[in-house]
């Protein structure tokens, strides 16, 4: 109880934890891109480090806090400090299938994002990934929902910058 408080009070601190999933140099994205299928319009210029992050989002309301989880990934071997990014996902399906799952169809949007030069952090959703288990499904097309996790999403992608001494640069970039 006075975890939730804490957070609910002053939402200082969104990001529960972050877990390295995969890391790729330049060459290995380009070979994932070109595997892809998207070589025909993309070459990488940054290898990747891919994470995972839990953090906390509201649930039914602003007061009930629940974790959920999310990608996210950034670009390594740059020299310029990259903006950040968030790729809103489509449709999923199964709940193992959300961008915070490295090899998901989710993912490589992310990929190619920070191969260019950005972080990005992509949502998961409500139900989806690892969610806290009183979120029992995702509720579909639930704009509550889905613009709180995106933006607790970038909150914890800017803690998780902080956390492993990447400087940001101040770009903010929307898409999905």
């Amino acid at each position: 109880v006075f975890l939730l408080t804490c957070f609910n009070v002053g939402y200082a601190q969104r990001l529960i934890s972050y877990e390295l999933q995969q890391s790729y140099d330049i060459n290995q994205v380009d070979s994932l891109i070109n595997a892809n299928g998207a070589s025909i319009f993309f070459s990488a210029r940054n290898g990747i480090d891919y994470y995972k992050v839990l953090y906390w989002t509201p649930y039914k309301h602003v007061d009930s806090l629940v974790q959920v989880s999310g990608a996210v990934v950034v670009p390594t071997g740059g020299t310029c400090d990259p903006g950040l990014a968030t790729y809103g996902h489509g449709t999923v399906m199964v709940a193992g299938n959300g961008p915070s799952r490295f090899g998901s169809r989710e993912s490589l949007v992310g990929i190619l994002l920070a191969a260019d030069g950005h972080v990005a952090a992509l949502p998961d959703y409500l139900g989806l990934g690892d969610s806290d288990t009183n979120v029992i499904i995702h509720p579909y097309t639930h704009a509550f929902s889905q613009a709180h996790t995106s933006v607790n999403n970038l909150r914890a992608a800017r803690e998780l910058a902080d956390s492993i001494g990447l400087d940001l640069n101040g770009d903010l970039f929307l898409t999905g």
